[in-house]
């Protein structure tokens, strides 16, 4: 995508459609070599094809689909997403009632690559599946990251599950961080990039998550608190404020962390010359697909910035240091970094702060504990964080 963005993986890889949005399963990344050995072409990145060769693709594809060879299926799979097209999106969608879990998984990745025809798959999907697949669709479209996700993700924060509500709001957040971070990557003003993005691509996004701020669960009521203090929309000051009364302590503590965010306070206990580095850009990070206690270790290395993690804290809250995650892309400040890396991997429900020069991640909860500490004591155990400093 010509620029710095992360793409999370918990349990399996997850495809995307772009050159630097590479982030595949060992299958994929044989159909990748394939590819780059001139074995197909691929329309996104080829020269536009002839529609009746095209066509003649994607019949050979659907028939791939029925092969006795597992490979060769996942492999048929992983092509049609990249078709974009009506027809491979509708063979797709077939796939969706496969009895295997993998070729189901795989169909799922290829769909969130198919544009708005694999969005409208999707959206129907997930009006039948099960809860547990409706999750595994949620998370995919979030990882992706792409506009046409956010169709199927509004009938998502409808859904009769809370947790696939809370999810479907997070995903949501994370589409429109990456359409932020492509408008702003010359513009560098992020309170204008957003505002400019939520009269644009992201105006479909904001209705989610205004709904979101009145949904009978506290828990995703506490999810648009967070996103709405990460993104920062018009008039999010207002909804976040009157969220401080709501009767569930998680949103009140969540309405307050976001005011926080908001105002500049995860650097208000951090010196100048500790916000300055913060604030320099850091070199370019690229890495393919590591553990996020791993990503956490290269920025801690290439920002030159001591980071303590509590991971007793974020995987109380359901987050797992080996959730694996990919960066590729421009040189962005060592503040923006952090945020992308986080916000990919656990998306709005683990942060950041910086105190006596140190950044400490944990959930909002922790931190806003951290915050009002007279001295920045460890959060956890020494035994459950990574050493400090670079």
């Amino acid at each position: 995508m010509g620029r710095c963005g992360c793409i999370r993986r918990a349990r399996r890889p997850a495809a995307a459609g772009s050159s630097a949005d590479v982030n595949l399963s060992s299958t994929h990344w044989q159909v990748c070599a394939l590819v780059l050995a001139g074995g197909l072409l691929i329309p996104s990145t080829a020269a536009v094809v002839a529609q009746p060769e095209k066509d003649a693709r994607i019949d050979r594809l659907i028939r791939e689909l029925s092969s006795g060879d597992k490979e060769t299926r996942l492999q048929a799979v992983a092509f049609l997403g990249w078709e974009r097209s009506e027809r491979a999106a509708s063979a797709l969608g077939k796939v969706l009632q496969n009895k295997d879990p993998e070729t189901r998984r795989a169909a799922i990745d290829a769909l969130t690559r198919s544009g708005p025809a694999g969005a409208k798959v999707l959206a129907e999907y997930l009006r039948q599946a099960d809860v547990e697949w409706r999750l595994e669709v949620v998370a995919a479209l979030g990882y992706t990251g792409y506009a046409p996700g956010l169709v199927p993700l509004r009938v998502a924060a409808s859904d009769a599950d809370s947790r696939v509500r809370v999810r479907a709001v997070a995903a949501t957040g994370w589409i429109v961080e990456r359409f932020i971070l492509e408008a702003d990557e010359k513009a560098r003003d992020r309170a204008k990039t957003a505002a400019a993005v939520f009269k644009g691509r992201g105006k479909q996004a904001l209705a989610t998550i205004r709904a979101a701020v009145k949904d009978k669960s506290p828990a995703v009521r506490a999810m648009a608190a967070l996103v709405l203090g990460r993104l920062a929309p018009p008039d999010a000051a207002e909804t976040i404020k009157a969220m401080q009364t709501d009767p569930a302590a998680d949103v009140r503590a969540a309405a307050r962390w976001a005011i926080i965010r908001q105002r500049g306070g995860r650097v208000a206990l951090a010196s100048k010359t500790f916000i300055a580095r913060l604030k320099r850009r850091a070199p370019k990070l690229d890495f393919p697909s590591v553990s996020v206690e791993m990503a956490i270790q290269f920025v801690r290395e290439v920002a030159g910035v001591p980071i303590r993690v509590n991971w007793r804290a974020l995987q109380k809250a359901g987050f797992s240091k080996n959730t694996m995650v990919s960066c590729v892309g421009l040189p962005v400040s060592a503040e923006r970094l952090i945020d992308i890396v986080l916000f990919s991997a656990f998306g709005p429900g683990a942060d950041w702060l910086a105190r006596e020069d140190v950044i400490y991640i944990s959930t909002p909860p922790i931190l806003m504990h951290v915050l009002k500490r007279k001295t920045a004591a460890p959060v956890a155990k020494p035994d459950n964080n990574p050493k400090v400093g670079p």
